[in-house]
């Protein structure tokens, strides 16, 4: 029993790692994060623009990177402009601009951000359903049996992971929301 809780346990945890994910790629307020997790081809590997540079905000809702090595420069800015974000370089930054949100493009941001804790909503219930299934086929397998009153425990259990990580998926929807609404 204890180990299914806790496989159960993991795959949600991977399931809320990919929603925190898919949420942080979202267009919004947090324009730091949103340039410093392109990705850049440099030297031959694929990195992310905050390993490469080092990225802060700068006046006039533009964001500033100054580049760890100069030749990452070029790079860094062909990869803004292809992601459709207006730039210009300095001898030591390149500075990209990110206009701010219209009223439609916010409405865009929060339905897509609801839609995907929604859609990890039910992967968690999904999760706790193939749980059940499991427990099932191991019953009859091993032909083990709980009590009723282990099975009722079992399902307490899944059911407290549920809610557990459906929390934490509306509290991270939540901040992303407040995030991209204007002050």
């Amino acid at each position: 029993m204890k180990e299914l809780i806790q496989n159960c346990r993991q795959k949600m945890e991977r399931s809320l790692t990919h929603f925190k994910d898919a949420i942080f790629n979202l267009r919004g307020g947090d324009s730091i994060a949103l340039i410093e997790s392109l990705r850049v081809k440099f030297k031959g590997s694929t990195e992310a623009i905050g390993k490469l540079a080092y990225v802060m905000p700068a006046p006039h809702n533009a964001v500033a990177i100054r580049p760890h090595d100069r030749d990452a420069g070029t790079e860094i800015r062909k990869a803004l402009d292809s992601q459709g974000i207006s730039t210009y370089q300095t001898d030591e930054c390149v500075y990209a601009n990110l206009p701010r949100l219209d009223s439609g493009q916010i409405e865009k941001v929060i339905a897509q951000v609801r839609k995907l804790a929604e859609e990890s909503r039910v992967a968690m219930r999904n999760i706790r359903h193939e749980g059940k299934k499991q427990y099932q086929k191991d019953k009859r397998r091993l032909k083990t049996h709980l009590t009723e009153d282990e099975e009722r425990r079992l399902d307490k259990e899944l059911l407290k992971l549920v809610d557990e990580f459906t929390r934490q998926i509306d509290s991270i929807s939540e901040k992303k929301i407040k995030c991209v609404l204007p002050s």
